[in-house]
């Protein structure tokens, strides 16, 4: 799995790059602010985490969402409800607000790219093979 991070403070970048790589995630951060071009076809993100105050977390969820992307994770300082809103119609997938739990960050990251790659798998189109009904294996036997 692949997170594009972009983060402009030095120390929450740090951390959530460590953070992410103890997961066993690989992980390449983004200069915040510059252009955003998605990476190579060959190695797409699975998640994009976007750090920011809420006006910038408008701006640039907009500029992600120009083009096809992966779930975009946006941590914000957020003061109201109308600025939440205005990041998740923005494109965000998901909002934590400052402060927010590291813990609680990489279980939802974890948990939003097993079911993306789920879905995308459990697509006929996109599997390589037909799909199979599951295996059906017979109960335990209680002694």
């Amino acid at each position: 799995m692949k997170v594009l991070l972009m983060v402009p403070d030095v120390d929450e970048r740090r951390l959530l790059m460590q953070g992410l790589q103890q997961v066993g995630i690989t992980v390449q951060a983004l200069a915040f602010g510059a252009p955003f071009e998605p990476s190579a076809k060959a190695d797409p993100a699975t998640f994009i985490i976007l750090a920011c105050a809420a006006e910038q977390g408008v701006e640039a969820s907009q500029q992600i969402r120009r083009h096809p992307a992966a779930p975009l994770l946006v941590i914000a300082t957020v003061r109201s409800e109308t600025e939440r809103q205005a990041i998740y119609r923005a494109g965000a997938d998901l909002i934590f607000v400052r402060p927010y739990s590291l813990r609680l960050l990489l279980l939802e990251v974890g948990i939003m790219a097993h079911r993306a790659q789920r879905m995308v798998w459990a697509h006929p189109l996109a599997s390589p093979q037909p799909l199979r009904p599951p295996v059906a294996f017979p109960p335990p036997v209680l002694k």
